[in-house]
């Protein structure tokens, strides 16, 4: 094996060096079909199309009838995004072999990059038929090359049958755990990986990935397990350091989240992101001024960084610096009005500075967005009550219940309007009923805002046999 491999080396290091001084003397030399697709394959992965196209040339001039020559010819057609020309040139190729794997693949990868499918399917399928020795490899090759083109489904059907065939295979499980968490069919991806890394333990990037489908199984603890292990298998995985503070931040675990993202960010690669997230855990630790000089660090990159405009507003608000929140807050509703946390905290900016109607119409915007926040809810009826003049309640649950008639934090906002300003608990209990049953989560918040539902016995009869039920 020694001797073939430093033969093969001398080879291709020959035709080279000759191929490149005739280059330079505007000579013509003679290669045989079997150095030219050497040349060739050597230029195109080292990205040297242009010298590709030349060898080529010269490949096709010399060996006009070579097949092999031909086939290669649709890589640097398809490199320039002529992928009509270069099927032409296979359909006639195949004509002449219709069992030609090469061929075949080369159809089947075209027709997956104009999105035809079913056409991809059918070459796939011929290759495979005639794969022989060489099955593994372009099960593989099919695979990796549905996953990048973003047919997860199809995907996965080609690599479980790889799988059942080859069930040592680290790569073909990796691309269908891959497939399965793209298609987010999470609990298989997990198993996959889970299988994979039985095979192999020491495989940084199963780590990684596992740790990946963990966090969005909301398994935190898993997930940082997972990426410790990649950790320490490749101590230089930035990427791990990165998800890993995820992890933790989920878990409300600041300090560590800080520490990994910290660590991340000292790599330099998309420092932006871990800017971002190193600000909000400093401003979770109560850390202002490192909060702000990260958030800071942020806008220096990007200046039309909502996130971080939001991030400087917040914190000044909990610093109760309430005017100078103001211009970061107004700037991140600006940059981006289409989510509701920017409009609600800008809402509360306005209200402590006694803006009252702006405070009003933020947290009328930011509820169109997320209708859902039952704290919104409260505060709107709130600042009505006690700054909106000739305030008609009636008027305003009936809009709300008209506009979103199926949120349950209308239903609770409307028991509590029928209770105290319509006198009505029969109607205050049936649509108390109606949001518990639709968010049960938020009853505790609308009895602990308004504590004088339970002074109606019905009311109170209610929730004392729900807990009642649920023990």
């Amino acid at each position: 094996m020694q001797d073939y491999l430093q033969g093969n080396f001398e080879e291709i290091n020959d035709a080279l060096e000759r191929f490149e001084f005739m280059t330079n003397t505007n000579r013509e030399y003679y290669f045989d079909v079997h150095q030219i697709e050497n040349l060739f394959d050597f230029y195109v992965e080292d990205n040297r199309f242009d010298l590709a196209e030349k060898v080529l040339k010269i490949g096709l001039k010399q060996h006009p009838q070579a097949q092999s020559l031909q086939v290669k010819s649709t890589i640097l057609l398809s490199e320039m995004g002529l992928y009509d020309d270069a099927l032409k040139i296979l359909h006639n190729q195949v004509k002449m072999d219709a069992n030609s794997t090469e061929i075949n693949m080369s159809i089947g990868w075209l027709n997956l990059k104009k999105g035809h499918i079913e056409k991809a399917k059918e070459a796939f399928k011929i290759t495979l038929l005639n794969a022989n020795e060489e099955k593994e490899s372009f099960f593989l090759d099919i695979g990796f090359s549905l996953n990048q083109e973003g047919f997860y489904t199809e995907a996965i059907e080609i690599l479980k049958q790889a799988n059942k065939e080859f069930i040592d295979n680290e790569n073909l499980l990796f691309e269908l755990a891959f497939a399965y968490d793209k298609a987010e069919e999470i609990d298989l991806g997990i198993e996959t990986y889970q299988l994979l890394l039985d095979l192999n333990p020491f495989f940084d990037n199963a780590w990684y990935n596992l740790g990946i489908l963990f966090n969005k199984k909301s398994k935190f603890s898993k997930a940082i397990n997972a990426y410790e292990y990649s950790l320490a298998l490749n101590p230089h995985h930035q990427e791990s350091y990165f998800n890993m503070g995820n992890s933790y931040a989920n878990l409300n675990q600041f300090e560590l989240a800080l520490e990994n993202y910290l660590t991340h960010a000292s790599y330099g690669i998309d420092s932006i992101i871990a800017y971002q997230y190193i600000g909000e855990c400093w401003e979770q630790l109560n850390n202002s001024e490192y909060a702000i000089r990260f958030y800071n660090l942020v806008l220096q990159t990007n200046p039309e960084s909502a996130e971080a405009w939001y991030g400087i507003g917040t914190t000044l608000l909990s610093t109760k610096l309430y005017k100078e929140s103001l211009t970061p807050l107004s700037e991140a509703v600006k940059l981006n009005p289409n989510v509701s946390d920017f409009w609600f905290a800008y809402a509360k900016a306005c209200y402590k500075t006694k803006q009252y109607k702006k405070a009003i119409a933020s947290l009328e915007k930011g509820i169109t967005i997320d209708p859902e926040e039952i704290s919104a809810w409260i505060d709107l009826l709130q600042l009505h009550l006690k700054h909106s003049k000739k305030f008609d309640y009636i008027s305003f649950i009936d809009n709300a219940l008209n506009n979103y008639p199926t949120i349950g934090a209308v239903s609770y906002i409307a028991a509590v309007v029928y209770y105290k300003f319509a006198s009505d608990k029969e109607l205050a209990l049936c649509y108390l009923k109606v949001g518990k049953k639709r968010e049960p989560d938020d009853l505790n918040v609308i009895i602990s805002e308004f504590p004088e539902l339970l002074n109606s016995k019905e009311i109170l009869k209610y929730i004392h046999n729900k807990v009642k039920n649920l023990k």
